[in-house]
């Protein structure tokens, strides 16, 4: 596969593109079919809610974040304050 590029390279970038085209050289690109959206957390590859915030419950850094966000919505403050608060963090 050769790319063209429209500047040289920065002596920075260079080991940069060197990498990249070593990475590039055993790949086939094949136009055999139209591309499309998988959601891999879903046996059905369709995006739902339900499995993201599923996907995203399994990311969370044990149980002390739990606790600190069940107090965090028990604060006596403006709605608008506490999401503020809650997208912070």
């Amino acid at each position: 596969m050769k790319f063209k590029w429209k500047r040289d390279w920065f002596k920075w970038e260079k080991t940069l593109v060197e990498e990249f085209n070593s990475l590039m050289t055993n790949v086939v690109i094949q136009g055999l079919g139209e591309d499309c959206w998988c959601w891999k957390p879903e046996p059905s590859n369709l995006f739902m809610i339900n499995s993201s915030y599923l996907a995203l419950l399994n990311l969370r850094v044990g149980t002390h974040q739990d606790e600190m966000f069940k107090s965090l919505w028990k604060i006596k403050i403006p709605p608008k304050v506490l999401f503020m608060i809650w997208r912070v963090l």
